[in-house]
């Protein structure tokens, strides 16, 4: 193909910052084949994320011809209701081990069956550093056994991962039951959907160097007094589900609050509790 357009006049960076503002169905679907030199630019060019939940199902198609693996440095995959198989239809055309230069990855509601295929093969990412593996709410409102099959995968990471864990800074996960913590020697950034406190206080004791921390806490808040070695925590987000024959109260994060020095985000939630709103005591 040999054509022409006005958008050859500019510079190859100039374009990359104008298709950063640009959605990636749009992009590739509006100006693929409008000229030589627009597409060996796009063929080139670094996509930052792609989402397949923001994706209809003819987009995730046409995208998975026009683009390359290594193109991608950020992949969400989302299946739900709405558009349950996307997924299976993008890895349909590429390999998890092809994507050589994903930095961020992002696993929501996808089933064992098609993790099967993916986790093993994570270690093969080396730039990797950004894993988030979850269901949401919805989910596990219909999915009653989630919690067996979250078990489920996450035994089969632990058990082909290793490499992938010592080198991430940043997780996401429902929780972290019967992992081994010390692995994540360079983690960062923690986010645990279900946290129980015997989980709270191997974090805090296997993974002190987390910078932020965000959870939802279930069973007794006498253990939240553990945060207090993370003392390098500069982004803390507690959620707490306390029993209903247990009492929470602000002497609680007053034992621990004090002692995070470089603390600068703080949010706070409680189903039950008292003395929060004296100001005094913040």
């Amino acid at each position: 193909m040999t054509s022409y357009c006005f958008l050859d006049r500019f510079p190859v960076e100039i374009l990359h910052i104008l298709f950063n503002y640009i959605p990636i169905p749009e992009l590739y679907y509006n100006l693929y084949n409008v000229s030589d030199y627009i597409n060996a630019i796009l063929i080139h060019y670094s996509i930052s994320l792609i989402n397949l939940k923001s994706f209809l199902q003819y987009h995730v198609d046409f995208i998975c011809h026009h683009i390359k693996p290594n193109q991608i440095i950020s992949l969400k995959l989302f299946d739900d209701i709405d558009n349950n198989g996307q997924s299976e239809l993008f890895f349909s055309h590429f390999h998890i081990e092809q994507f050589t230069q994903l930095q961020s990855l992002t696993l929501i509601n996808i089933e064992n069956t098609f993790l099967e295929f993916i986790l093993p093969n994570l270690n093969r990412l080396n730039h990797l550093r950004s894993f988030s593996f979850d269901t949401t709410e919805d989910y596990r409102m219909i999915n009653k056994d989630y919690r067996l099959r979250f078990t489920q995968s996450t035994s089969i990471l632990l058990n082909t991962c290793t490499n992938l864990l010592s080198q991430l800074k940043q997780l996401t996960l429902y929780n972290v039951q019967e992992m081994t913590l010390k692995s994540l020697s360079c983690l960062h950034h923690l986010t645990i959907s279900e946290c129980s406190t015997t989980e709270l206080k191997r974090i805090c004791s296997e993974i002190p160097q987390l910078k932020s921390f965000n959870a939802c806490l279930q069973g007794d808040p006498i253990y939240i007094k553990d945060l207090s070695s993370l003392s390098n925590l500069t982004w803390l987000i507690l959620k707490i589900d306390v029993f209903k024959n247990q009492f929470l109260s602000m002497n609680f994060i007053e034992e621990f609050l004090p002692n995070l020095f470089q603390l600068k985000h703080f949010e706070f939630q409680a189903n039950y509790g008292d003395d929060f709103d004296d100001g005094k005591r913040w």
